[in-house]
């Protein structure tokens, strides 16, 4: 896999992650700017958020 989609998952979603939802990056990027639940944002560790590959369709998307 060569890049990841990032994806909310359900609930209470902090305006970090969903200014990121839906966003394609390297796994090198993501590392560089943040990764879920590695504390970058207003949810911190309690982050749900998670990466699914580029071309990874989600049957039932979170509406946001």
């Amino acid at each position: 896999i060569e890049k990841f989609k990032w994806v909310t998952a359900g609930g209470r979603i902090c305006p970090d992650c969903e200014e990121r939802h839906g966003q394609v990056e390297t796994l090198e990027m993501w590392e560089s700017i943040g990764l879920p639940k590695s504390g970058f944002s207003v949810c911190k560790e309690h982050c749900r958020c998670t990466f699914v590959s580029e071309g990874y369709i989600v049957e039932n998307p979170l509406k946001i």
